[in-house]
């Protein structure tokens, strides 16, 4: 199953803006959890849980951007409100591509 949550452009489900500390991409991130959850509660109701191995992947990490609607809905290129997005992780998105003119 693939998700759009988390990539530009960040537009939260309605239910989900503002249930974050962090703006809009905080929100799609929460929005993103419940979204397993559901998965994880239909494999249980299902009695399917205990044969099914659930994985989860990303894409090199996250970046501090503007792109999509953050701006749009009151959000800033630090819009992350301190909250370390690759955690102790060295470097974020695209650290060597097309942004990285953006990073020190």
């Amino acid at each position: 199953m693939a998700t759009h949550n988390i990539h530009v452009p960040r537009v939260p489900n309605p239910k989900f803006r503002g249930a974050s500390q962090c703006g809009v991409r905080g929100d799609v991130i929460v929005e993103f959890d419940w979204t397993v959850g559901q998965v994880l509660a239909t494999l249980d109701r299902l009695q399917l849980a205990g044969n099914t191995l659930v994985i989860l992947t990303s894409d090199n990490g996250g970046i501090l951007d503007s792109n999509g609607p953050d701006i749009e809905h009151g959000g800033t290129v630090e819009s992350n409100n301190g909250h370390l997005f690759n955690g102790i992780l060295r470097a974020p998105k695209a650290r060597f591509g097309k942004a990285a003119h953006a990073y020190p």
